[in-house]
């Protein structure tokens, strides 16, 4: 026969413990010990998963544009082999989660998620 290995219901069981005879006072008491611990594992992935969350949102609110940095703008469509990116741009104002930036002596306002921080220092305008 080919496939996966066939298990009949006893084998499941490797402990002999694990087959013994439930009164129903006894499978009451298993049954609410099982129910506190898997409240618990709930309890504490719900915790662990909040602050993961807040990490994430604290990495997203420390973005270190300020007022004078040169930042590239992203791109909504752009083809396969090309730029994806626009600038540098001068931020002008920061409102968070926006960033006002100077693109062709015009203020344009956008969310801090499609910006980029530009790497060059001493980026001068033309």
């Amino acid at each position: 026969m080919e496939g996966k290995i066939s298990y009949l219901p006893n084998e499941l069981f490797q402990n002999k413990e694990d087959l013994r005879i439930y009164n129903t006072s006894d499978y009451l008491t298993d049954l609410k010990l099982k129910l506190a611990n898997a409240h618990e594992n709930a309890k504490k992935n719900l915790i662990n998963d909040k602050i993961s969350r807040n990490d994430k949102q604290a990495y997203i609110k420390n973005s270190d544009f300020k007022i004078n940095d040169y930042v590239y703008l992203k791109v909504g469509n752009h083809k396969k082999h090309c730029n994806p990116f626009k600038g540098p741009y001068k931020i002008i104002k920061q409102n968070y989660p926006n960033s006002t930036i100077l693109i062709n002596n015009k203020e344009k306002t956008y969310h801090n998620n499609n910006l980029i921080k530009c790497k060059i220092n001493n980026y001068k305008d033309n």
